[in-house]
């Protein structure tokens, strides 16, 4: 069998990064191809359509603004059948003989140098993603032991993190229903089998095998992406994050399942987009990103001092800085504190090649990156610890080991405070502490936030069927929306108003969106800096 041949070392800052003007930065390990370059000439800075597995085809951009979130509309396809041959399911032999690369590229540099390598667990000459800085599309999976020593410290650098960042990409949502672009294996993949319960990822048993395909046969008959339901990934880390082991989550995905698991919506970051946001539509390949978010993802960037990426090819995305500055400034850290242990004959505890010993060294600050998915990523070599295998299986291992409580799935909403119902709770009307502009009136950095806000001036927003609305932020800033009432789930349907691009008068359309019903909990307790929609009576006249 055909060995992955050994990438160049990846070195700090080698990476695509594609700026918010789309401009690229630094350098790559190899130079991208035409394809990663729009009609116009642009470096994509999203995969707008890998969250849902639409096909790439869109309306046309001539006559419709800069927002893309109309493409959403697009027809699903099949996963082409040409990659049918590429996969076949890895024979059983020696596991080092599958993985050609050294201990820190396949356990992190924190990790042993002990530990057996991961094997191959679906074998794909594919590449992950074409046209992206990738690599094959493989899939791996630590043994069990492994795996569990791996989670254990994981536990350890969140307990240790105090400003701990989750980067999660499409692999995240997977296990939801929702389709990917680098998952190249088809029904041969190690989710594909799990979920029909004829194989195991290494740490599942026949119960939970049998458990994860019931739960993937219901979710594939709730049809629609819009109504895909959290999977154990999201509500762990959403567990966390009510612990306070999250400080932010930045979301590629456009899906919401982070919320709907219970995630604060003030941890969110939703760069690419949301589905769930009338405010934030999804950005297309030559889009630019919000400014507010980016300047948001700047903020992460610079102080994060642990960044753990789950189920992200990590190919080039211009959020992919996060996973690159904090392994940067964690090899840093390493290399002052290996300089201070040599004074007294010491290797500064990772052996002097690279190889940890599975703990975190002592007086570590800048704790880097962490890295969940079952296929190699370009990052891999500087991260802080590798992790491969199925995020619900690391996340279930993670309850466990930091005594998590991880509640049932459910479709309900928190309930905001009675006394910001003035028509009371069954009302869709809330008092919220933002101004006529949709910003938060609370105070930045006030000691006592609830204290803040309950002295807040407050507005009102209207929720009910009918109410008229003007989107507060973003690339349609200003336009006009209607509530058409709740959907099946709970959620609100927002109509916003579009206008075409050649300022033909009177010539426009309407666009169904979705508020998640956990925007008014988030409002009434002023915790996001700005809320997607306010009343239009408040913002045509200024009160």
């Amino acid at each position: 069998m055909p060995a992955i041949a050994n990438k160049p070392t990846l070195q700090p800052g080698n990476t695509v990064i594609t700026q918010k003007d789309g401009e690229k930065k630094d350098v790559s390990l190899a130079s991208l191809p035409n394809e990663c370059v729009d009609e116009n000439g642009a470096w994509g800075t999203m995969d707008e359509n890998a969250a849902l597995g639409l096909s790439s085809g869109t309306t046309s951009e001539k006559e419709a603004d800069s927002s893309a979130s109309e493409k959403q509309d697009t027809h699903p396809v099949e996963k082409s059948h040409a990659l049918a041959s590429a996969h076949t399911p890895a024979p059983s032999t020696n596991p080092a003989d599958h993985f050609a690369d050294g201990p820190s590229e396949a356990h992190g540099h924190l990790g042993s140098a002990s530990w057996t390598l991961p094997r191959v667990a679906v074998y794909c000459e594919a590449n992950a993603r074409v046209g992206y800085n990738t690599s094959k599309g493989h899939e791996y999976l630590d043994s069990p032991a492994v795996l569990r020593e791996k989670v254990q410290l994981l536990a350890q650098l969140l307990r240790a993190a105090r400003t701990p960042v989750f980067y999660a990409g499409a692999g995240l949502s997977t296990a939801s229903g929702i389709g990917d672009y680098a998952t190249q294996t088809g029904a041969a993949g190690v989710l594909a089998s799990v979920q029909r319960g004829s194989g195991s990822s290494g740490s599942n048993g026949s119960a939970e095998a049998a458990a994860a395909a019931a739960e993937a046969e219901e979710r594939r008959r709730r049809v629609s992406p819009f109504c895909a339901r959290p999977n154990l990934g999201h509500r762990v880390i959403a567990a966390l994050g009510r612990a306070g082991r999250v400080w932010r989550f930045v979301q590629q995905n456009h899906d919401g399942l982070p919320q709907k698991a219970g995630m604060p919506q003030h941890l969110l970051n939703e760069i690419h987009g949301a589905w769930f946001d009338p405010s934030n539509p999804v950005v297309a390949m030559s889009g630019g990103l919000r400014g507010d978010l980016f300047a948001d993802l700047l903020e992460c960037e610079r102080r994060a001092d642990l960044v753990v990426a789950v189920g992200s090819s990590l190919c080039g995305m211009n959020a992919d800085r996060l996973v690159v500055t904090s392994a940067l400034r964690s090899r840093q850290d390493r290399e002052w504190l290996r300089s201070i242990a040599s004074v007294d004959g010491d290797d500064g505890g990772d052996g002097g090649d690279g190889g940890g010993d599975g703990s975190i060294p002592r007086g570590m600050a800048a704790f880097g990156s962490v890295i969940i998915s079952i296929q190699k990523t370009v990052h891999d070599h500087n991260s802080s610890l590798r992790i491969f295998a199925l995020i619900d299986d690391v996340m279930r291992l993670l309850a466990e080991e930091m005594h998590l409580n991880v509640p049932a799935p459910t479709d309900a909403a928190i309930a905001p405070t009675p006394e910001h119902c003035p028509l009371g709770p069954a009302t869709d009307v809330f008092s919220v502490p933002y101004d006529a502009a949709g910003e938060r009136t609370v105070l930045t950095g006030a000691a006592d936030v609830a204290a803040a806000v309950a002295v807040s001036p407050r507005t009102s927003l209207d929720l009910r069927e009918g109410a008229e609305l003007v989107v507060a932020s973003g690339p349609n800033r200003g336009h006009k929306a209607i509530v058409l009432g709740r959907n099946r789930d709970g959620h609100f349907r927002i109509s916003v108003q579009r206008y075409f691009k050649n300022g033909t008068s009177g010539r426009g359309f309407t666009e169904p969106r979705l508020l998640g019903n956990w925007w008014p909990s988030a409002a009434v307790a002023g915790l996001v800096p700005r809320i997607p929609l306010v009343a239009a009576a408040h913002w045509e006249g200024g009160q």
